[in-house]
């Protein structure tokens, strides 16, 4: 009876121990839970919204005219802008000869881009060929 008694208070004294790691590893997953939530990082809102600010920022800056849609007869006024169904904004500074292109001709272009960085803010990159 004896033996029983103290078998079973060491069950017991064991399956304390074994809650008591138990709760402290919860309690450590739960803390690292809560403190690897990084508020630092934008959220896709947030970058939209700079993004928005930055197009404002530059369109103030150089004087930019946005327009709704793609002029007609296919010449930009300087420093007049469409903005495609793509998000890009595209100004034409020669349309060319009034030759059309036909399927499968060869086409040489030029272009030029500014990318305005999310990271880097006032940060203006650009690339010609």
């Amino acid at each position: 009876m004896l033996k029983s008694l103290f078998t079973f208070v060491t069950k017991c004294h064991k399956i304390k121990e074994m809650k008591k790691g138990f709760n402290i590893l919860i309690s450590a997953v739960i803390l690292l839970a809560i403190f690897s939530c990084n508020n630092s990082m934008k959220s896709y809102t947030d970058m939209l919204k700079d993004e928005r600010k930055a197009i404002d920022r530059l369109k103030d800056e150089e004087g930019l005219d946005f327009i709704k849609e793609y002029p007609v007869n296919g010449v930009f006024k300087e420093n007049e802008f469409v903005k495609l169904d793509n998000g890009i904004y595209m100004n034409v500074i020669d349309s060319g000869t009034g030759n059309r292109a036909a399927a499968g001709d060869e086409i040489l272009c030029r272009y030029e881009f500014i990318y305005l960085s999310m990271t880097l803010p006032d940060m203006i990159f650009s690339n010609s060929l």
